[in-house]
């Protein structure tokens, strides 16, 4: 008894020749549902690039590109409280973050204070008639800018506090015969170089009203600022050469605004720990302003990504209610010269921008559904006599379902390849825009925008598939 042949299926490379041919099949509704699928997954891939971004390790990668080895560390002052259902009153960092970076580190804490208000006196000691040319200044350079703030930030030093955990070195202009040191006491305070060519430029007023001309750094020591006398003028890793050169116009007046709001070390003031007792500036603003003070951690950057990120994920930890079910997250902020950009890009972070994109994704997802599952109708509808005559001639149900899905499925990749085009460059042209390289598509939105493609592609595939391979050969010839 002979055994029954078996029929094989159409050979791989028709299957795909067919597939292709059929992409012909009303051109400008599939290029119009392609476009719509690739918008909705470029919304989802760039939201999911926003939620995954790594902006402190971008803000310190710009550090240890431009030799910025000092940054501030700050409680993260916007956290939402599930348990409280409120947002928390963050001031200063808690136990259990002090003590995670101390255990990191091996050193003890060096405080300090970024000034709350803006009102504080930036022209203590100085000549009275230097305000105004000041303020009528250009301030055409981030130096010219910086020389007449207030200080950014009060550091708080101790006996154990040195140079070299500071990251500072006395001012080259120093003689050397002019002791050059770090506050010793609560009377004391120790400048920048920067703070010091503020005063030869503007000159110096006593407390008695005498103006004194200031030639050198040298003349600096010995003098009293605000109540603290001057012990030291130090160099930081800012350059004041390098300082002068951002201006606005070499960099743009939107970039160098971010400059401004960064935290700047070249701006900073040394002081002994206990200071706020010192009598003789009581009722002053010249140094803390009249606002509440915020507690920061002045840090050294190791210098290695992975090593300072550790830290900063080491600080933040979650601490359960009552109910262990409603939670506070306790964070770390990263404050440093760039942090003005990152602030600017985390805006693209915000909850209700990421909601609003998702919401975009679903209503272009649909009708992409819906157009594609148009096309393969159509498509199908055109290439019936194409398909009877194959199932008629032995072509089994499951080689004209390949054709479809395969078909479907070089949609999809025509898809997933230009969505991730369009994500790239968004990203690429908001990295640009911020100056700062926040936003890299990941492994999570490459895999989040190919299993979209695929599944979206399928629903608008399947059903005009199912429905066509349950026909008979003459009923798809005659379109019944």
């Amino acid at each position: 008894m002979k055994e029954k042949r078996r029929r094989r299926g159409l050979p791989f490379k028709r299957v795909l020749l067919m597939s292709l041919a059929g992409l012909k099949h009303k051109t400008i509704r599939l290029i119009i549902s392609i476009l719509l699928a690739v918008i909705a997954f470029s919304f989802v891939g760039f939201s999911l690039t926003v939620t995954n971004s790594d902006v402190v390790g971008a803000e310190l990668k710009e550090c240890y590109a431009e030799g910025v080895s000092v940054v501030l560390l700050s409680p993260d002052s916007e956290q939402y409280s599930s348990r409280l259902g409120r947002y928390l009153d963050v001031s200063t960092f808690t136990n259990s973050q002090t003590e995670a970076y101390e255990s990191a580190t091996g050193k003890e804490i060096i405080g300090a204070y970024i000034l709350s208000v803006y009102d504080a006196n930036p022209y203590a000691n100085s000549p009275e008639e230097s305000s105004y040319s000041i303020q009528s200044s250009s301030n055409e350079s981030l130096y010219d800018s910086l020389i007449i703030q207030r200080f950014d930030a009060v550091v708080e030093l101790n006996s154990d506090t040195t140079e070299e955990d500071l990251a500072i070195t006395p001012d080259p202009r120093l003689a050397e015969t002019t002791e050059c040191r770090l506050p010793s006491n609560i009377y004391e305070i120790a400048i920048t170089d920067l703070k010091a060519d503020f005063y030869i430029k503007y000159g110096y007023m006593t407390d008695d009203g005498e103006e004194v001309v200031i030639e050198t750094p040298d003349d600096l020591i010995g003098k009293t600022l605000d109540g603290f006398t001057i012990v030291g003028i130090y160099s930081t890793t800012e350059d004041c050469e390098d300082l002068k050169q951002i201006t606005k116009d070499s960099c743009g007046e939107r970039k160098y605004s971010y400059y401004v709001k960064g935290y700047h070390v070249a701006n900073f003031a040394f002081l002994y720990e206990g200071y706020e007792t010192n009598e003789s500036i009581y009722g002053s603003n010249a140094i803390y302003g009249s606002g509440s003070l915020k507690h920061n951690i002045y840090y050294k950057l190791s210098g290695s990504l992975s090593t300072d990120k550790a830290l900063i994920k080491k600080m933040t930890y979650t601490e359960a209610g009552y109910s262990h079910i409603l939670t506070d997250t306790y964070s770390v902020c990263l404050s440093s010269p760039y942090s003005g950009f990152s602030r600017a890009a985390q805006n693209y972070l915000a909850d209700e921008v990421i909601m609003v994109a998702y919401v975009v994704a679903v209503i272009f997802m649909i009708i992409s559904i819906l157009l594609t599952a148009n096309f393969m109708m159509t498509s199908h509808e055109e290439r019936k006599r194409e398909f009877g005559i194959l199932r008629a001639l032995g072509a089994k149900t499951g080689d004209v379902t390949k054709i479809c899905l395969v078909e479907g499925l070089a949609i999809a990749l025509i898809e997933f390849v230009l969505s991730l085009v369009a994500t790239g460059v968004i990203s690429a042209i908001l990295n640009v825009y911020f100056f700062i390289p926040v936003f890299f598509m990941g492994v999570i939105p490459i895999l989040a925008v190919f299993l979209l493609s695929i599944g979206v592609t399928a629903l608008g595939v399947i059903s005009p598939t199912v429905k066509l391979s349950r026909k008979k050969p003459i009923d798809i010839i005659n379109g019944s």
